[in-house]
């Protein structure tokens, strides 16, 4: 797993495990420059919102009780905002959860007992949560298919050779499924 010189590495990058082919025009991604100040790692949830001073979409991290995101619009980071290519660009491309990809990411509320099939929605600072039952205001984003804490399983991420003091890491694996909130 590359990184990024001196940069030390607490979580694993995302890891998208079906469907993304960065050569394919149709797959859902989108591409904006990163809201100045915003710590946006690879594997976090994150929305575009109009920076009026920049008179332009700019990305910020989501959070469900963030004022004035647009939650139909939810993507994963596929890079961190100080990777090389990312500031070279001046863009950071985002895997939107309305395409149809199966990833993996270590950012999820931890705490959670997360089950095979369990939905996903936005939660605090870029991490997925538990949907709840019932709740037709939240937006689902995804659904699991592999739950964190499985020791043993490949839901742990080694992280040694990657510039990282972190042995082990927990990751989510889930299949991305945009559902709108009802009001």
């Amino acid at each position: 797993m590359p990184t990024f010189g001196y940069i030390k590495r607490t979580y694993p990058i995302l890891e998208v495990i079906r469907g993304w082919n960065p050569n394919e025009p149709f797959t859902r991604t989108a591409t904006y420059p990163v809201k100045e100040n915003e710590l946006i790692l690879s594997g976090m949830l994150i929305t575009p919102v109009w920076v009026g001073a920049n008179s332009r979409l700019e990305w910020t991290v989501a959070d469900k009780d963030t004022a004035g995101i647009d939650t139909a619009a939810i993507y994963l980071a596929q890079d961190d905002w100080f990777k090389e290519d990312v500031i070279e660009a001046g863009n950071l491309v985002g895997l939107s959860c309305a395409g149809q990809f199966e990833v993996e990411s270590a950012f999820f509320t931890t705490g959670v007992a997360y089950v095979e099939g369990a939905f996903l929605t936005v939660g605090d600072d870029g991490k997925v949560t538990l949907a709840s039952a019932g709740d037709a205001t939240e937006v689902i984003v995804g659904q699991v298919t592999r739950a964190p804490g499985n020791v043993g399983d490949a839901t742990f991420k080694s992280l040694v050779g990657t510039n990282s003091g972190v042995v082990n890491t927990d990751v989510i694996t889930f299949n991305t499924l945009y559902i709108p909130a009802h009001s």
